[in-house]
């Protein structure tokens, strides 16, 4: 019988009510299979004893059988079936006899399914360097968890799962972190320290635009046309109006600390409106002699640039630009 099939281990969901789950591959003997039971929540796997937990049915004209459970396996777990061919060759030809062509092919078809198993347990395996000398090294892979960091242990003998907390960021080479969510940058800093970050690396499709605050994207906000003039701070950084008269430039409400804002203020079809500012704003001698006056030509386009300064509570004037065209 040749070997038609690839092969590739079976992994099932148990209902709690099926007992039998079938397997493709060929074997030999109802111990050449592995099976386990594997808990969907932990990982944790429970191996299964034949002749005990279940029993074995193979296929005579086909490959593959099946195992029929001696209690169904519940929905928390998966049933897993493997090859778990011994690596021997059991075949034995006499001196000076006839060699029969079934004993031959069956050989050959058992060196093939070792070859399948030894292929299938490799691609599930790390890759060391060849020169790598594993004499004193546990190559066993930790069972994944959630939120944990695969890493060497402090020998470098042993493969564990980390705490993100217990990071070595000395041990962070430089550029190693190349891709970081925007809006999760202050906490990966606190993490792994702010200079571990090559802020060069960060791709630019690894920005969330739609978690960043309005304050660190490049939009404009326009104000409504009013008496007292209203900044809320939180909406970004850019803010601009058309003067429909006098106005005066309310306190901003809920600024940052440092926060910069540019106000546009545009004169409408008449002009000469005049901008009065709110006691938080100060504002330096050296800027327009210490005064706000804004152009009056129709149309006309001012910028007025502040900072906010958490320590006085105050609007520092830094900038003002006039009749900008």
């Amino acid at each position: 019988m040749t070997i038609a099939n690839s092969y590739d281990p079976t992994k099932v969901s148990g209902d709690g009510v099926t007992l039998i789950f079938s397997f493709d591959f060929r074997i030999y003997e109802s111990d050449d299979l592995v099976v386990k039971l594997i808990n969907k929540t932990t990982l944790v796997e429970t191996d299964q004893v034949n002749g005990v937990d279940y029993t074995v049915s193979i296929n005579l004209v086909t490959e593959g059988g099946t195992i029929t459970y001696i209690t169904a396996p519940p929905a928390t777990v998966w049933s897993f079936i493997e090859s778990g061919l011994d690596d021997t060759q059991p075949t034995s030809f006499p001196l000076d006899a006839k060699l029969r062509e079934k004993s031959i092919e069956t050989m050959g078809d058992r060196i093939t399914r070792l070859v399948q198993q030894s292929t299938a347990n490799l691609g599930r395996s790390l890759a060391f360097r060849a020169d790598t000398d594993l004499s004193s090294i546990d190559t066993t892979v930790p069972v994944p968890k959630a939120g944990k960091l695969l890493g060497w242990n402090d020998d470098g003998k042993a493969l564990m799962n980390y705490d993100q907390e217990e990071i070595d960021t000395s041990q962070i080479a430089d550029g190693a972190v190349t891709t970081v969510k925007l809006d999760d940058l202050a906490a990966t800093k606190a993490k792994i320290g702010a200079d571990a970050i090559d802020a060069s690396k960060i791709e630019a499709d690894a920005v969330d635009t739609a978690a960043l605050d309005p304050r660190y994207k490049f939009s404009e906000v326009e104000i409504t046309d009013e008496a007292t003039l209203a900044t809320d701070a939180s909406l970004g950084c850019t803010f601009y109006v058309t003067l429909g008269d006098d106005r005066t430039l309310g306190a901003p409400t809920n600024p940052l600390p440092g926060q910069k804002v540019v106000w546009r203020f545009v004169q409408d079809g008449i002009g000469s409106r005049l901008l009065s500012l709110n006691a938080i704003f100060r504002i330096s001698d050296d800027i327009d002699l210490g005064t706000i006056t804004l152009s009056t030509a129709v149309g006309a386009v001012d910028y007025l640039g502040a900072v906010y300064n958490a320590q006085a509570t105050k609007w520092d004037i830094v900038a003002f630009a006039k009749d900008v065209s």
